[in-house]
């Protein structure tokens, strides 16, 4: 009874640990959250902007955009570290309730025993197993919560990931505007030099 009460309280702590990386999961996965509603934001801006650019706003264009696809990257090393958490808390659960199910079958069977003559101490001990009982329906039902929260908070994840890769293609789309924008700019500043030197050769000549 001695060694099941302890195995009892280990598991105890164990929850409490899982309790406690839940929390932090949650965290990363809000942050996660925050920053693609940020970057969401950031390529609406550029999307809405629809005047012609001058050189200068091209530079800053250009930086933006650099700035963007750097915040991408942070996303997505944030998406690794909650996948591999994720997948360290699915071993997690299935230990857990492995372990509930194996104490409460032994916690079970214990039979009082048949030297005990003293009805208090049979009292007792009928009680430290009942209260024990209890414990392993308590901690089932904070590891229910637990799996609980880690399916929600997974679901979300897969939002933020999909909201994630979107704006990287919209980042591709509007890099390649840019570039076409300085290519056109290029040709017709290739066009009007073009057109001086023909200015100048015939003026030189009816001057001659």
């Amino acid at each position: 009874m001695t060694q099941l009460a302890e195995k009892i309280d280990e598991l105890m702590c164990e929850i409490v640990s899982l309790e406690t990386a839940v929390s932090a999961q949650t965290v990363l996965i809000d942050r996660l959250r925050s920053e693609a509603d940020d970057l969401q934001s950031q390529i609406q801006i550029l999307e809405d902007d629809k005047e012609p650019l001058a050189e200068e706003n091209k530079q800053n264009l250009n930086i933006s955009v650099i700035d963007m696809e750097d915040k991408l990257h942070g996303i997505q090393d944030m998406n690794k570290d909650v996948e591999y958490q994720n997948s360290s808390f699915e071993t997690y659960f299935a230990t857990a309730r492995t372990s509930l199910d194996c104490l409460a079958e032994k916690l079970s069977s214990v039979k009082p025993d048949e030297e005990i003559q003293d009805e208090e101490e049979m009292r007792e001990l009928k009680s430290a197993i009942a209260k024990r009982h209890e414990e392993i329906n308590s901690l089932r039902g904070k590891l229910n919560v637990l799996q609980g929260d880690y399916v929600t908070e997974s679901k979300a994840l897969e939002e933020e990931k999909q909201k994630a890769s979107d704006p990287s293609d919209d980042q591709t789309l509007k890099s390649e505007d840019v570039a076409e924008t300085e290519d056109k700019d290029n040709h017709n500043n290739d066009q009007d030099n073009t057109k001086m030197t023909m200015v100048e050769e015939h003026t030189s000549s009816v001057a001659d």
